[in-house]
């Protein structure tokens, strides 16, 4: 599946994206990566796969003085996304194709997306690249390590949106990080995903 049929894909499934059920569960999500990430709180902030801005919106709530970008590769994820939140900048963008000035981010963000990437290698390089030194990395992930979150990615494979995937353990990302400047300085788990933070060295 190339990158036009895959944005296709999930624009198809925007208008749901805000469904209360899955809204509950990436609250909880969003919550725990808030956590993580508060007292680094800073500058200017990327979050990549946004789909409809909730997590910024979010950030957004707890200091509005912040500089709030989102990236997804989704059209109609992003049009949802400027309609609900004006005062934030959102671009159809895909990952791989990040080309925002170098030392640019204070924090940059990949919640339940860095699976999805199609070239985990390029995205980590360009986020080493644009964020600043010292800057923050946080990815979370569904835990594969974890047999019974393995069983569940192994189903949801079968579907058209899971297909491409490439699920990494924890250890698999630490040391992919480490490859581009990105050292892991925290990592919890919780409801089955690993919340994995990085400075940037």
């Amino acid at each position: 599946m190339n990158s036009k049929e895959i944005s296709t894909n999930w624009d198809k499934h925007a208008n749901k994206w805000d469904f209360f059920l899955l809204k509950i569960f990436f609250n909880i999500i969003y919550r725990n990566s808030i956590k993580l990430i508060k007292e680094h709180l800073r500058g200017k902030i990327l979050d990549i796969g946004c789909a409809t801005g909730n997590f910024l919106s979010k950030i957004q709530k707890i200091n509005k003085n912040l500089d709030l970008y989102g990236i997804d590769s989704s059209k109609k994820m992003i049009d949802i996304a400027k309609r609900k939140f004006e005062n934030i900048k959102f671009y159809n963008l895909r990952a791989e194709d990040i080309d925002f000035p170098s030392n640019y981010f204070d924090i940059i963000t990949i919640i339940e997306t860095f699976h999805h990437l199609q070239d985990q290698n390029i995205v980590l390089e360009k986020i080493s690249k644009i964020l600043k030194q010292d800057g923050i990395l946080l990815i979370s992930e569904p835990n594969i390590d974890n047999k019974i979150i393995n069983l569940l990615v192994r189903f949801f494979k079968n579907f058209s949106i899971e297909k491409e995937t490439k699920f990494l353990t924890k250890e698999e990302i630490i040391k992919l990080a480490s490859n581009f400047q990105l050292k892991n300085i925290k990592t919890t788990k919780f409801l089955g995903n690993i919340f994995l933070l990085f400075k940037k060295t």
